[in-house]
């Protein structure tokens, strides 16, 4: 009777029957595709676990070769030791010469070279070099510069080759030319100085800008070399048959400071945030030639930061450090108190390495202590005894257990260091 009951329905019995087993394949189906999914979720969790064993494998590996490769290069310049580490500074002291210097790269490998080489009681010889360029090619270019400056000056004396010079400058221009890197060539001032009577020799190719700060006149001079080439770009013989690369001298008295940088300094460059951390585009009007104006997101260090900063120091006075707007203004202006400093060679370097940090620094509460920033312990000195929004900034240190010569801060967002960082000062006594 039940049977009859169901069979009044719409759907006859095999109907209903058929349409049961359809549901039972459907359902075995469904239930296979789980089970495959499962499995596939599985591999897919596995290779994910694997590849982040892998990039943390790598990435471990990447920071051990950066490490080898920035030690290697260290080689080549006059860094001190500090508890058996390179540091980022370079010192030399007698009682005619000073110099003091600070090198910072962008990346793992660098193409800025600085190096002095005491040649005999009287002489020293100096040089700066900026390789075009970053990575590999910037970095055998600058390692070829520094074998060259080392080989030539190695049997140096004043009877030969003396104080003539440009044949160096011919030597760097025919390997690198000789190499033919594409794209990359050395802008570079080579000098001997004698520090008994202050007169500098200079010969350059490229760069034909130096800074001597007048101690006597307290103001700082521009010092114009010979326009000139960079090296790599044209064959000696071709740079002979024109004006070449010529010596030039001025002279250094008693504490006057000649002032060596590249323009990693003078074109650092930080972006415009907004209270939020955001990146703001085209809020601010640039003037450029004629009177025109243009919209930029960035703000460039500038020359005259610099100039103002070399004077602040030695003046032992105030600076104002000034940003563009974006954020409210309180993270725009600080105060460098440079009074509380002796007005050395160091004091100026690492002040000019300290402001120029801080301008590129934003303060960034809501970050945590995973956003972290790292400082050489002497600019962080430097920063604390003459920045009067220190704690503003660097009241989250984090305490590392291995020796270091940097001190870490977390809360803290910085813009991209883009290009390496040399500057060197060399005060006559």
């Amino acid at each position: 009777m039940e049977t009859e009951g169901l069979l009044n329905g719409n759907y006859s019995f095999d109907q209903l029957k058929k349409y049961a087993e359809d549901l039972a394949t459907i359902y075995k189906a469904e239930r296979e595709k789980t089970k495959s999914l499962y499995t596939i979720n599985k591999e897919i969790k596995k290779y994910a676990e694997d590849l982040s064993f892998i990039y943390t494998e790598e990435k471990a590996k990447r920071l051990e070769l950066q490490r080898a490769y920035q030690d290697i290069q260290k080689m080549f310049m006059p860094f001190k030791d500090v508890d058996g580490i390179k540091s980022n500074c370079f010192d030399e002291k007698n009682e005619y010469l000073e110099i003091f210097g600070y090198y910072k790269g962008a990346d793992e490998l660098s193409g800025d070279y600085f190096n002095y080489v005491k040649l005999d009681d009287s002489h020293y010889a100096v040089i700066k070099c900026d390789v075009a360029g970053k990575g590999v090619p910037a970095a055998l270019i600058m390692v070829e510069v520094a074998t060259i400056f080392t080989i030539y000056f190695k049997d140096w004396t004043i009877d030969k080759p003396g104080y003539k010079i440009g044949s160096l400058i011919y030597q760097i221009n025919d390997i690198l030319e000789d190499r033919n890197f594409k794209g990359r060539f050395a802008a570079l001032i080579i000098s001997v100085i004698n520090i008994r009577t202050g007169a500098v020799y200079f010969c350059n190719a490229g760069d034909n800008i130096l800074l001597i700060y007048n101690r006597e006149q307290k103001n700082i001079v521009k010092y114009k070399l010979p326009q000139s080439p960079a090296a790599g770009v044209f064959p000696s013989s071709l740079l002979e048959a024109q004006s070449g690369y010529k010596t030039v001298s001025t002279v250094l008295k008693k504490g006057d400071t000649l002032f060596l940088f590249t323009d990693g300094l003078e074109e650092a460059r930080r972006y415009i945030h907004n209270h939020q951390d955001k990146l703001l585009e085209n809020i601010e009007m640039e003037y450029v030639e004629n009177g025109a104006e243009r919209e930029t997101s960035s703000e460039e260090f500038g020359i005259d930061r610099i100039l103002n900063i070399i004077s602040c120091v030695f003046g032992r006075r105030e600076y104002r450090l000034e940003r563009k707007n974006g954020k409210i203004s309180k993270e725009n202006n600080f105060i460098f108190d440079f009074s509380v400093l002796e007005g050395s060679t160091e004091d100026v370097v690492l002040a000019l390495i300290a402001v120029e940090r801080i301008f590129r620094l934003y303060i960034n509460k809501e970050a945590g202590t995973g956003q972290r920033i790292t400082l050489d312990v002497s600019i962080d000195m430097l920063l604390k005894n003459c920045l009067k929004q220190y704690e503003d900034f660097f009241s989250n240190p984090v305490e590392l257990k291995d020796k270091s010569t940097k001190k870490t801060y977390s809360c803290l967002i910085e813009d991209k260091q883009f290009d390496d960082i040399t500057v060197a000062a060399i005060q006559r006594k």
